[in-house]
């Protein structure tokens, strides 16, 4: 595949940048409280984050922060919505 061709050090590049955590999610006044039930990070399931969400047209940004140590990091997750296309109709709802 694609994937094996890349050089090691592109591959140990991408893999030092990924995170993911998965599970239900709730609203509450403009704020995402999601709860992890999967994780990269064996701390997370079990948790909740909570990140405030703000929608313009078609851009999502949710962002957050949290204490690591004695450093506190601040981190944003952008979507933006892709217009349907011939080969993306849009989901059905």
């Amino acid at each position: 595949t694609h994937y094996q061709k890349q050089p090691d050090a592109l591959k140990s590049a991408a893999f030092s940048t990924y995170f993911h955590y998965a599970g239900r999610y709730r609203l509450v006044d403009g704020d995402v409280i999601h709860s992890v039930s999967e994780s990269l990070n064996p701390n997370f399931p079990g948790t909740e984050q909570l990140r405030h969400a703000e929608l313009d047209g078609h851009t999502l940004v949710l962002s957050g922060k949290d204490e690591v140590g004695d450093v506190l990091r601040f981190h944003s997750l952008v979507w933006h919505r892709c217009e349907p296309t011939d080969d993306n109709p849009p989901l059905d709802t």
